[in-house]
């Protein structure tokens, strides 16, 4: 066995399954995030530009590397898809990295080889490093931390601690799913030093590297009242609408994905839980540690436990967070398979187990990527583009921000139906999008109002310029809205 080979192979795995159809299923979330980066890559600013009735488009109060790493994308590779995607397919591909040296620190080479190949099949890792969405960064520097924290124990050094913590800090830049590592960072080092912590050189050594990371973002956060507002409306005025038990029941769809029983965002053929013997092998894995490695393997429950802790704290209960967390449970897998695998009793059980966890998840994910071969944004793009003439403002879904970003774009997502039509006078209106008929996935008809509006509105105000039709973005009809005699 050559350890650098097979995780050569596990990168390139992963690399390939992301350029397979790689301009397919663009969602709203990721014209989300490339209207904030081309407009920093025009502006030098943090804002929302298709988002005019809310603080948004005064100030993006988001965490701002992924926007910074898309826009200079953007800005060297032109606007686009694949360029959106890139630094996830980066990111992603560093996850795999991560999960190998990390397999190495804690259980040696087989350990490490085993993690990059199950970490190159995992569905929720694909899933978002084919989106232009933060976790996959977040994923690669946070586990980067817990690696380096482990390191710094090993080495008993306040270097390493420190690098430690300001990948953390990096993770937390990206998104606040990072928070969730420094806490559990933090109860390593408690669990590690005891009443000692307090003087220690590695745990001030961490103090420093993660407030010297997010101390430009707080920085920027608290500079002035807009930003301070910004904050508030994205972070706060959220973080306080929620009861505890609210909260609580949120985290029952998060694991409902995680075992594979499907969503209106990702609708399944048939409601089974198609992931459960993934959070079964997982969990036994686990359960096995704590009889071989019980250090190990309580660590390793605590990263897990805060983390866990810290997303019932957030509102946001998106079943991709799931991913920040796969590197460690992958680990966990590897490591209990080449424990397993030694014992003769355990060894055809470790071998099965460790077949299912990873081919079935590559399964999954040959499978999702031929059931959305044709949800081409692309081609969907050069139909818009040829009705709606450049100069043209116009009204319609995030999605499709990408594709007319050349234009003046007002999103129906945050803008009234309205104060569009009193005030910003769109041009053109794209209507009939999967969204708009079917709601933002969360089992609603989000946009049944709006769409009643749109439609009563077009009858006597509009004219049918043409239709762009996919099967995943739906029977799109473009109206070009009557200049007043």
């Amino acid at each position: 066995m050559r350890p650098p080979l097979v995780l050569a192979f596990a990168c390139l795995l992963l690399l390939l399954q992301c350029l397979t159809f790689p301009r397919t299923r663009f969602v709203e979330d990721e014209g989300w995030n490339s209207d904030v980066s081309l407009t920093w890559m025009r502006e030098g600013r943090l804002r929302m530009s298709s988002f005019p009735a809310t603080l948004a488009s005064r100030v993006d109060a988001r965490p701002p590397l992924l926007a910074l790493a898309m826009g200079e994308t953007f800005r060297w590779l032109g606007a686009g898809v694949l360029q959106a995607r890139l630094s996830s397919i980066l990111a992603g591909v560093g996850v795999v990295m991560v999960a190998y040296f990390l397999g190495m620190e804690w259980g040696g080479a087989w350990a490490a080889c085993f993690a990059a190949l199950l970490m190159a099949c995992d569905n929720f890792l694909l899933i978002t490093a084919r989106s232009a969405r933060p976790e996959p960064h977040t994923t690669l520097f946070a586990c980067l931390g817990i690696l380096s924290y482990y390191i710094s124990r090993r080495k008993n050094s306040a270097g390493w601690s420190f690098l430690a913590a300001v990948s953390i800090g990096i993770a937390i830049n990206f998104h606040p799913l990072g928070i969730g590592f420094a806490l559990a960072g933090g109860a390593l080092m408690m669990m590690d030093l005891r009443g000692a912590v307090v003087r220690s050189r590695r745990a001030w050594a961490y103090v420093l590297g993660l407030a010297l990371a997010i101390a430009p973002y707080a920085w920027w956060l608290s500079s002035d009242e807009l930003h301070r507002a910004g904050f508030r409306a994205t972070y706060m005025s959220r973080a306080v609408g929620a009861s505890p038990w609210e909260r609580l029941a949120g985290e029952a769809a998060r694991l409902s994905d995680f075992v594979g029983l499907g969503s209106q965002r990702l609708p399944l053929p048939f409601h089974l839980p198609y992931r459960l013997h993934i959070a079964l092998i997982a969990a036994g894995a686990l359960v096995y540690l704590f009889r071989r490695r019980p250090r190990l393997a309580g660590e390793i429950a605590v990263v897990l436990g805060v983390n866990f802790l810290w997303w019932v704290f957030m509102v946001n209960k998106s079943a991709r967070y799931i991913t920040v967390l796969t590197p460690v449970l992958v680990v966990a897998v590897a490591m209990a398979l080449v424990v397993a695998a030694k014992d003769v009793q355990w060894k055809r059980a470790a071998v099965a187990a460790g077949l299912l966890f990873g081919v079935s998840q590559l399964a999954g994910n040959a499978f999702l990527l031929y059931r959305y071969r044709n949800a081409d944004y692309e081609a969907v793009a050069r139909g818009l583009r040829a009705v709606i003439p450049r100069a043209a403002p116009v009204y319609g879904i995030t999605t499709f921000y990408l594709a007319l970003n050349d234009r003046q774009y007002y999103s129906y997502d945050r803008t009234p139906f309205a104060y569009a039509m009193a005030d910003l006078r769109p041009r053109y209106l794209i209507l009939y999008d999967r969204v708009m008929m079917h709601g933002s996935g969360r089992g609603e008809d989000d946009f049944a109002g709006l769409r009643n509006q749109a439609t009563e509105f077009v009858k006597p105000h509009a004219t049918l310029v043409g239709r762009v039709s996919n099967e995943f973005y739906g029977d799109l009809e473009v109206y070009r809205v009557n200049q007043p005699q």
